[in-house]
């Protein structure tokens, strides 16, 4: 099973392991939160590579939960700890349950965070699963010459909900 976030540089990924696996399952959990250009980039790369793609969605919808409970929850607010469960560890566990998969390739950079840092290429994840990062020691510059020479698209803007500031963990690799 492959996970993306579809978020910036996340057709390297994507084309490297479809390159050597066409039909491998691809994960994305959409929060219902995502920016037009992270749609954009969905559409577009599931074209051009030709994704096996499965997407999960929270049970409840994002306007739901904008309508029930107002604005995202901000770092400090109490909600927000609450938040990364309902709109994308519990989608993503849903996943894991109906794919069953032994290896679970991610996008995880060492350079994304100190958590990241330390899980290393390959690490125990949930449900037996074994996770890999093949991207693991690769450079923004790498990531960039590899964009550049496959001519592959790239989100212009994304967002991710769960985090609200770079650098901070999305708890996929580390709560679930």
């Amino acid at each position: 099973l492959l996970s993306t976030s579809f978020g910036p540089s996340s057709a390297v990924l994507l084309k490297l392991v479809t390159d050597i696996h066409p039909t491998i399952p691809v994960v994305w959990v959409d929060s219902g939160h995502n920016t037009e250009s992270t749609y954009r980039l969905v559409d577009q790369l599931h074209t051009r590579l030709n994704l096996n793609l499965h997407i999960y969605h929270p049970r409840r919808s994002a306007a739901h939960r904008l309508a029930v409970l107002g604005e995202l929850p901000s770092i400090a607010d109490s909600e927000h700890s609450r938040f990364p469960e309902e709109v994308k560890l519990e989608p993503f566990r849903r996943a894991l349950v109906e794919h069953s998969p032994r290896y679970w390739i991610s996008g995880v950079r060492a350079r994304d965070n100190k958590h990241r840092r330390a899980m290393g290429i390959s690490s125990q994840g949930p449900f037996n699963t074994t996770k890999i990062a093949p991207l693991y020691h690769w450079s923004d510059e790498n990531m960039e010459s590899y964009m550049r020479d496959h001519n592959l698209p790239d989100v212009s803007n994304y967002f991710d909900p769960t985090k609200l500031v770079a650098n901070r963990e999305c708890g996929l690799h580390c709560k679930l």
